[in-house]
């Protein structure tokens, strides 16, 4: 277990490295970046396959958990194209909206 927590945490380092490498500070916001509608319209649209299993197949197994939580389910595309997000709304409500709309950009650069 030890090793385990120790892994995640190197992990989590790595990522903030990668961030600040790019130029992202804890204490900033993050630039949002949409595509521009027709593109978006593309990915979504090449995607809609793994967001229909992710919806039909996989969300039901979660829901029950996730109905009284803070948290959600958040699926991306290989980019990082924020694809769709299920979960308890009054918890996206608290965070910049932007982040959770689908388009979204959630590359670490």
């Amino acid at each position: 277990m030890e090793n385990r927590l120790q892994n995640d945490a190197r992990l989590v380092c790595e990522s903030w490295q990668r961030c600040r490498d790019y130029g992202l500070e804890s204490h900033q916001t993050p630039v949002l970046h949409l595509p521009d509608p027709s593109h978006w319209q593309q990915k979504r649209q090449l995607a809609e396959m793994m967001v229909s299993v992710t919806r039909d197949k996989v969300l039901p197994g979660f829901q029950s958990m996730l109905a009284n939580t803070s948290s959600l389910v958040i699926l991306t595309d290989h980019q990082g194209y924020l694809l769709e997000r299920w979960g308890n709304p009054s918890f996206m409500q608290q965070m910049s909206p932007a982040l959770f709309e689908p388009g979204a950009c959630w590359q670490e650069k």
